[in-house]
């Protein structure tokens, strides 16, 4: 099975939602996160006789994103903000105000960065202090064992 890879750069075009799905087998139980978002594309060329960028239309783009720093994520991305997402695209139609199904490209997200444009600062966290992992299991000499090559 062939799985494709996208990049798409973008400005959210409106506030992320954040929503919980019931866990299952694979999520061992817990509920697992999925952040939606649209994503604007705009679609600029240089003009001719360097008269600057030209628009030559753009499209929306549904993006869902089902990792763990989802509601983190949620909480940073904001309307406006500009983005970068990695992640397989799909087609998903639509249904618009009339009734009409409209075809449709979505991404499900692999990683999404936040560009700096329009950002006017950044505020860390304090880093946690260090702890230490458990004790782990002493050593035990195995000699039935062989590596595989």
């Amino acid at each position: 099975m062939y799985r494709g890879t996208i990049t798409l750069e973008g400005n959210i075009g409106q506030a992320p939602a954040i929503t919980f799905l019931e866990g299952n087998e694979r999520s061992r139980g817990e509920k697992r996160p999925i952040l939606k978002l649209n994503v604007k594309y705009d679609r600029l060329v240089n003009g001719p006789n360097n008269e600057g960028l030209i628009d030559k239309g753009g499209f929306w783009v549904a993006v869902d994103y089902w990792k763990k720093d989802g509601p983190a994520l949620a909480q940073l991305l904001q309307k406006g903000m500009r983005i970068l997402v990695i992640g397989e695209p799909r087609a998903e139609p639509w249904e618009n105000d009339q009734g009409v199904m409209e075809p449709g490209f979505c991404i499900t997200a692999e990683s999404i960065s936040i560009l700096p444009r329009r950002i006017a600062s950044i505020t860390l966290e304090e880093k946690a202090p260090y702890q230490p992992h458990a004790a782990q299991v002493p050593y035990q000499d195995d000699s039935s064992y062989e590596p595989r090559y």
